[in-house]
Formats: C-alpha cells, structure tokens, sequence
C-alpha cells in the first residue's frame, strides 16, 4: 500500500510539474491580475482525482507547493493556501458530482459530457477560492481575475484530457496488438 501511494504521487508530481513548466502558457507570472491562458496541470489534477482518489491529493499539494515556492516569490502562507485550493478544487467537484448523482467516480464509467461538467465545475471552484485566498491581500479586477483564472484551467483540463485520451487510447490498442 504504501509503495503505490509513493508511485502514484511521485507519478503525480512529475507530470503536474512537467506539464507547468513546459505547456502552461503563459506561466504564473507577478501579475496576478490574470491567470493562465491554458493551465494544462488542472487536467493533471482532474485525472488523478478521478483515476487515483484520495490517494493522490498528497502528490497534487506537494507539487502545487513547488511550482508556487519556484515560479513566484510569494510568502509561504499564500503559497500553502493557493496549493490547498488548486489541489482539493477537482476533489469538491468530484464529491460534488458524486452526491447529485451527475457522474461516476470511477474513470471507466464516466461520459464526456460528465467529464466536461467535472472540468467546469473544478475550474470554478478552483478560480473563486484563488480569488478568495488574494483578495485578502490584493486589489484588483475580480471579475477579470476569475475569468481568466476559469478560462485557463478549463481550457487547459480539455485540452489536457484529450491529449491523456489519445496516449491512453494508443497504449491501449498497442496492448491488443
């Protein structure tokens, strides 16, 4: 047990690093007046909620906390609390899913369309508790912030998403071969 959950976050936080510094367009910047046009690590965080569960949330938050500890130079406590909210935001979506009945948890039976709504639904989460947490310490446009901020993560989930779907659709008939 314990050696899945150090694969799967290690996995984890492999990816959701990589996919920052290398897709992310722009990358968090000084400005945080705007988000990312295209954050990719959101669908990092939407496949592991609902691929791996709770056993990934640890993977998610600790590499949330280095991408934001390396790529800014904001206090740790901001830091600490933007991770909290960037790694549960695809959880509360999930549980929320889950209780109206809207989708499966499991990944095997999930819809596009459920999925869409999973991506959506975190991405709101994700940009108002964002907001939330720099309001305390920023002024600025908040209807701006939040857009941009819920643009890039749905965005970047889809195209995330499509592009897991298409290796994992090829890993899968190279196995059937």
């Amino acid at each position: 047990m314990l050696l899945k959950f150090i694969k799967i976050n290690l996995l984890i936080i492999f990816l959701f690093i990589l996919s920052f510094f290398l897709i992310s367009i722009p990358v968090e910047t000084e400005n945080f007046n705007y988000g990312s046009y295209f954050f990719l690590p959101h669908s990092i965080r939407i496949i592991a909620a609902v691929i791996f569960g709770k056993i990934a949330f640890f993977g998610l938050f600790v590499s949330h906390l280095i991408i934001s500890e390396f790529s800014t130079s904001r206090m740790i406590d901001v830091n600490l609390l933007l991770s909290l909210v960037g790694s549960s935001s695809c959880y509360i979506a999930v549980f929320i899913t889950h209780i109206f009945k809207i989708s499966k948890v499991d990944f095997k039976g999930i819809k596009f369309e459920q999925l869409l709504f999973i991506i959506l639904l975190s991405s709101i989460i994700n940009s108002i508790g964002t907001f939330l947490v720099f309001d305390n310490i920023f002024i600025f446009s908040s209807f701006k912030f939040i857009f941009s901020y819920l643009i890039g993560d749905f965005v970047g989930g889809v195209i995330g998403f499509y592009i897991f779907i298409k290796i994992y659709s090829a890993y899968k008939k190279k196995l059937n071969d």
